[in-house]
């Protein structure tokens, strides 16, 4: 009996069968992600007119109860890359929103951010929240780019959007993907704000790619009548300003053209900081109060002129 012989067509059975297979795990996969899109709902009053991305600053920093008509949307240690795909699909839900406020710090404009936007932490959590929301092309230049984590990360992801989509319809929602919002912190931490060290001047380089998303997000923005608005939430006197000069010229270059509301030296007592960065529950309550303030006084200039 010929062995090879034998073997060819064990061989080409078992192609087969993977093969088979696998067209039929992809096309369950996108089953799962059109569910996912079609039934994970963005549940917003219609009241409200303005939402908040960006990473932990303005998840700590603007508690919606003090700024009637706005939804926080930020979340720790997230690049805008994923922000703005975010942020795209709470606007095509609800195109009654006619402004986003963008949290622009200067670390969103630094070569870090390619950590948040693919080491396996940050890709994982990301997947998790936003995998049925990326475009096919980002998919496979994901898959192209670390096959193995793409594809441990997408499993992790598609287990997360079944749980969700077999939720009774009332919890069908982004609550459920974590997709952040303001979290109040009663800790003041005093101690470590007291010590500042001289450092030098930094330049930003900016990751080209979650660069590009927020460019994209604005031009998105623009075209559906929504107003885009740069801001940054307050940060302690003792905080560094290591790329400042750098931060502002990338500013003035990329986004020149849009409102910047900028409230990083915002003063505020020991006591309203939760570390160098964040503010607490009561430096939330203070900020947010006047961030509505000059926000509503701009707000009716423009409507009287």
């Amino acid at each position: 009996m010929n062995l090879t012989s034998t073997r060819k067509p064990f061989i080409l059975n078992l192609l087969i069968f993977v093969s088979l297979g696998l067209m039929i795990y992809l096309a369950l996969g996108q089953v799962l992600v059109y569910c996912a899109q079609s039934q994970i709902k963005v549940n917003l009053s219609n009241e409200i007119k303005a939402i908040v991305i960006g990473h932990s600053h303005p998840e700590c920093a603007i508690d919606p109860s003090f700024f009637p008509g706005l939804a926080n949307f930020g979340k720790s240690g997230e690049a805008l890359f994923y922000g703005c795909l975010k942020g795209r699909k709470i606007l095509q839900e609800h195109p009654e929103i006619k402004t986003v406020f963008i949290e622009l710090s200067a670390n969103q404009l630094d070569a870090h951010m390619e950590k948040w936007v693919t080491d396996e932490e940050h890709f994982q959590r990301a997947m998790k929240s936003y995998f049925f929301l990326l475009p096919t092309s980002l998919k496979w230049t994901f898959w192209r780019s670390f096959p193995l984590q793409y594809s441990q990360s997408q499993l992790i992801a598609e287990k997360k959007m079944l749980n969700v989509c077999f939720m009774e319809e009332s919890k069908r929602n982004v609550v459920e993907m974590e997709w952040g919002g303001f979290v109040s912190h009663d800790k003041v931490v005093m101690d470590s704000l007291r010590f500042q060290k001289d450092s030098p001047t930094m330049p930003l380089h900016p990751y080209s790619p979650n660069l590009s998303a927020i460019l994209d997000f604005i031009q998105y923005c623009s075209s559906h009548g929504v107003e885009p608005v740069l801001i940054r939430t307050p940060v302690h006197a003792s905080e560094l300003d290591i790329h400042e000069s750098s931060f502002q010229d990338l500013v003035k270059k990329n986004f020149g053209h849009l409102k910047f509301m900028d409230f990083r030296r915002f003063p505020l007592q020991d006591s309203c900081f939760l570390d160098r960065e964040h503010l607490n529950a009561e430096g939330a309550r203070i900020f947010t109060l006047h961030f509505c303030k000059v926000w509503s006084e701009a707000s009716t200039h423009r409507v009287m002129q």
